[in-house]
């Protein structure tokens, strides 16, 4: 088994981060010849590179890859939570907001946190990105008081009111290695998803375009997505994604038809709303009330 410290993680995120052996040695505050050691000694655990050398500095070996895809959500959320902890302690009214970990609903979420802050700089508020499932659970079980997802995967409604922020437009996202064959050379390859929500909305798009997947499986994390898509390992159909040094550029999208996008909410829980909650609810939506019907 191997033996890999979080300091070794640490390091290994970093390189990956920037590419550049020396300007993640100095972010990290060690020595080149150090950080060199911290990723020679992961390497002999792991046993295969993680780097390749370039002019310009390193990129990801395949294998460098698949481990940043799995290592970087996970070794993030264990910081999160750890200052979520330390902010709980001191600051029991923190607002607390999750974003679907996707393009369009994180920078939807940063702008409307960002304006709030500005207006109510004594608010102590922190925003940070999960997976849909994580986000829904989080929710219901008081962890944040906020979320930005998709209306999709507010279930069951009954628990949840929900407010539309803007459309999330869907496209087929896939390898640019597939070449120009079209829509329909998609039939039979396998289609990757991170939900049982994204299932449903996935295969009615494909129906709708007359594409029928070979397979379909489940993939854990949308770092992992990306990565396999880039591979050309499978197709997925969702929306724009964050650029990962896993998955650099490596990826096509192909519009799909307008009518079938779905709908970016914010979202909290119906019931035991705290204070500081609906006040941020009625900054984005002026002269709401108590009384008024909230659900989209």
């Amino acid at each position: 088994m191997a033996e890999i410290n979080m300091r070794q993680i640490e390091v290994f995120l970093m390189a990956a981060k920037y590419q550049n052996l020396s300007r993640a040695a100095s972010e990290l505050y060690i020595s080149q010849p150090s950080l060199s050691k911290y990723i020679a000694k992961m390497e002999k655990e792991i046993g295969a590179p993680l780097f390749q050398r370039t002019n310009r500095g390193v990129v990801l070996t395949k294998e460098g890859e698949e481990l940043y895809a799995r290592l970087d959500f996970v070794y993030h959320r264990f910081r999160v939570n750890v200052e979520e902890i330390c902010a709980y302690n001191t600051r029991r009214d923190t607002l607390r907001i999750g974003s679907l970990n996707r393009q369009i609903p994180y920078d939807v979420a940063s702008e409307q946190t960002q304006a709030y802050c500005l207006q109510h700089p004594e608010q102590s508020l922190y925003l940070e990105r999960f997976d849909a499932r994580s986000l829904r659970d989080k929710l219901l079980s008081e962890e944040l008081d906020l979320i930005v997802t998709l209306d999709s995967e507010l279930l069951p409604r009954e628990e949840f009111q929900a407010m539309p922020l803007c459309d999330y437009p869907l496209f087929f996202i896939v390898s640019p290695q597939w070449g120009s064959g079209g829509l329909q050379a998609l039939t039979g390859h396998t289609l990757l998803i991170e939900s049982p929500t994204q299932r449903r909305w996935s295969e009615a798009v494909c129906r709708e375009y007359g594409i029928v997947p070979g397979d379909v499986r489940f993939v854990s994390s949308y770092a992992l997505l990306a990565t396999r898509v880039g591979r050309g390992e499978g197709f997925s159909i969702d929306s724009k994604m964050f650029d990962t040094p896993a998955s650099p550029m490596k990826l096509t999208y192909l519009p799909v038809k307008w009518a079938l996008s779905g709908t970016v909410v914010m979202a909290w829980r119906r019931h035991h709303v705290p204070e500081h909650v609906t006040r941020f609810v009625e900054f984005l939506r002026p002269g709401m009330t108590e009384n008024e019907d909230r659900t989209v």
